[in-house]
């Protein structure tokens, strides 16, 4: 069930997703801004193949997110992932990176990034997501 008070269910028709952990340490400025780039720059690279990018907390106390990717068809799964492994920052190949999920019984609590980062973060997130499509030569067509 979801913790959400949106007033509706959340519904997710995919069936094929991949998760990404993310700690955001807050006591590490710089350690924060560049997770927050990051994630930035997965977001513009799910705008870029059509990826869907939903985000949860994972552990408030660490603070830890799990982003949550879903693709139309393996195609475009395997652009997002060749993206990622070009922009070089992690590898999706290596273990516990980019993997399936072990369950999906989270689905019904995972959300739009917008919903589930606070306000700076997600100005941070959207910032960095929009300057990485501008590199790539790609006009945003929306943000969450």
């Amino acid at each position: 069930m979801s913790n959400h008070d949106d007033k509706f269910p959340a519904y997710w028709e995919e069936t094929e997703w991949l998760v990404e952990v993310v700690l955001l340490p807050t006591f590490d400025l710089a350690g924060l801004a560049e997770n927050l780039d990051w994630i930035g720059k997965l977001l513009a690279f799910s705008m870029a193949t059509d990826t869907r990018m939903l985000a949860v907390v994972g552990d408030p106390d660490i603070p830890a997110y799990e982003l949550w990717f879903s693709c139309g068809g393996q195609k475009q799964k395997q652009e997002f992932l060749q993206i990622v492994r070009d922009d070089g920052y992690t590898d999706p190949d290596e273990e516990n990176c980019s993997d399936p999920p072990n369950s999906l019984e989270v689905l019904a609590d995972i959300r739009p990034i917008g919903q589930v980062f606070p306000k700076d973060q997600n100005d941070h997130i959207n910032a960095m997501a929009m300057v990485t499509l501008n590199a790539m030569g790609i006009e945003p067509k929306f943000l969450n």
